[in-house]
């Protein structure tokens, strides 16, 4: 009889950017255990009460830091179904592997591929014996008595290469972004920068999948699901340039580029010339920048190293130059941040909004693993075995700070001035949204009317040609 996994994802169906996309996460999971292990049936699940009713031997559970409470309610709710092994995966448990409740098992730390596949492995031989789990490499466990055991660090995958595409069929496509619309990739794991606020700085290395497995990638997706954009979800896609040179030749060389659209993020240190052509020339018309702030004490805060204000502009306007269509990512609430700091910041993007069509803003967050929960951490102001992680969570249409809202972690601005800044923030990038999506909309349409233009011009071609001519005259004779 074949062992049964089930796979979910921990998330907030009401907040839109968590139901957005499939966790490739647990895609590359799913990949690698149906490739590598015989005699196990897999399935994925958005709602734990189909998990329940489909009685599985081991579920896995990934989860960020503001789903955390609901990874353990699914969890419970499993439990209180049969007592099976429940293993939890995701930033949250590898950055705090103490965290594991008792409704959970297994922590799995780190990257998951491998580490699930020897754990399955044991679990199905051996059950939950902890001499057994102390030999599987990055995991935190519970053992015979209660108590929490962590295990040696599991080595990084290396190369990436070794891995299958993620099982994206397996994930479904029942997705606010249909996948025929966008489809995204990671091709990378880890950022070459330290940002304060990101949990990409807890990977030690930054590694990469090879040019050639990038756009193999590419090819795959677009024969199975013809995707208007591919979007590269790395933390910096193009951090690596001569990487990015590479990936860009083989697009073009194969023709690639004129069949869909991509986006990627940047970074405003880097953009140039050259970058704007390779992205201008390979279809990358879609740009997403984290500049954060338009105060140069605030990034210093954040760490955004190479980052100042003049090369906020600067990026600004070469983008707008070579004509792609330019996102920007900001965070407001830093420590060291004061009103008349948003303000700067508030007032560049207005400046800036025939530059930027996508707004994205957003209060400053601590999620486990970025150096900002460490500060606070250290300073007490959170304690990792009481706070409520839903507290991570910004809701910009009903934005709250209160004893169960947002934590506030500056304290340079009063609660009421914060909140009206933020709404008034939040107002800002609905009117950036609404108008970037009418720009695209135009384009759209322009480009459709080129099409209709072109298949106009070679019917008439054809219309005119003499064996079209003589084809016509024969069913002409044909009909008398």
């Amino acid at each position: 009889m074949a062992y049964k996994i089930a796979l979910i994802r921990a998330c907030n169906p009401r907040v839109p950017y968590q139901v957005s996309m499939p966790p490739l996460g647990l895609g590359y999971i799913a990949s690698v255990l149906k490739r590598d292990l015989r005699g196990v049936d897999l399935s994925f699940h958005r709602d734990v009460s189909e998990i329940v009713t489909l009685d599985p031997d081991c579920v896995f559970i990934s989860s960020a830091s503001e789903n955390w409470p609901e990874s353990v309610e699914y969890a419970a709710a499993i439990k209180a179904r049969r007592d099976i092994p429940v293993v939890a995966g995701g930033m949250h448990i590898t950055a705090l592997p103490e965290a594991l409740p008792e409704v959970m098992d297994i922590g799995c730390l780190g990257e998951g591929e491998d580490t699930a596949l020897e754990l399955v492995e044991v679990l199905r031989r051996h059950g939950r014996s902890a001499s057994h789990l102390r030999e599987v490499k990055g995991i935190s466990f519970r053992n015979g008595a209660g108590a929490i055991e962590k295990t040696a660090p599991r080595p990084y995958i290396d190369p990436l290469d070794r891995l299958p595409f993620p099982d994206r069929e397996l994930l479904g496509d029942q997705w606010a972004t249909p996948r025929e619309h966008e489809t995204h990739l990671m091709s990378s794991r880890g950022c070459p920068y330290i940002c304060h606020f990101c949990t990409a700085t807890s990977w030690a290395k930054v590694r990469y999948f090879s040019p050639e497995y990038t756009v193999s990638e590419v090819e795959w997706i677009l024969e199975r699901h013809r995707p208007e954009w591919i979007y590269f979800f790395d933390d910096l896609f193009v951090g690596h340039r001569k990487r990015f040179r590479e990936i860009c030749d083989i697009l073009r060389a194969r023709g690639i580029h004129r069949r869909v659209r991509f986006r990627t993020y940047a970074r405003v240190n880097l953009i140039d010339d050259e970058l704007c052509t390779l992205m201008r020339d390979t279809s990358f018309h879609r740009v997403d920048l984290g500049i954060e702030t338009h105060s140069q004490k605030v990034m210093d805060y954040y760490k955004k190293h190479g980052c100042t204000p003049e090369k906020n502009q600067r990026a600004l306007d070469k983008l707008a130059e070579y004509g792609l269509s330019t996102g920007g990512n900001f965070i407001f609430g830093a420590p060291v941040e004061t009103l008349e700091d948003m303000e700067e910041t508030y007032q560049f993007i207005r400046r800036n909004m025939d530059k930027i069509e996508r707004l994205s803003i957003g209060p400053l967050q601590a999620p486990p693993g970025s150096g900002v929960h460490r500060e606070y951490t250290e300073n007490g102001t959170i304690d990792n075995a009481t706070f409520d992680w839903h507290r991570q969570i910004n809701d910009g249409e009903n934005f709250a700070i209160a004893d169960d809202g947002y934590l506030l972690l500056n304290r340079l601005v009063t609660a009421e001035e914060f909140s009206r800044f933020v709404q008034k923030a939040f107002a800002l990038q609905r009117e950036i949204n609404l108008r970037g999506e009418l720009a695209e909309r135009d384009r759209t349409m322009h480009r459709l009317h080129e099409r209709l233009s072109t298949t106009r011009h070679e019917l008439d071609t054809l219309r005119g040609s003499r064996a079209v001519q003589m084809g016509l005259r024969l069913r002409r004779l044909s009909r008398r």
